[in-house]
């Protein structure tokens, strides 16, 4: 999946800002419970119980319940 953001990025110009996971790129990551619905299924068959995790720049803006009680979460969500 990486090739997808990263090629993206080139193909648009922004690839010194964008499309890689790493520390000073801007990006915005869900992810899907995938244990019913998996690969891409995870995605386009999800309901909002099946969202284990938005964010967007680095800030947590979405989760479920137990995985933002978790340390790391949670003070990731209080430095935003």
């Amino acid at each position: 999946m990486a090739d997808v953001t990263t090629n993206a990025a080139f193909a648009v110009g922004i690839e010194a800002g964008a499309g890689m996971l790493k520390p000073g790129y801007a990006a915005d990551i869900a992810i899907f419970d995938g244990s019913v619905n998996q690969d891409w299924r995870a995605v386009v068959a999800a309901f909002e119980k099946d969202v284990v995790l938005v964010l967007r720049g680095g800030a947590v803006l979405y989760g479920d319940s137990a995985l933002l009680g978790q340390a790391a979460i949670a003070a990731a969500r209080a430095r935003t």
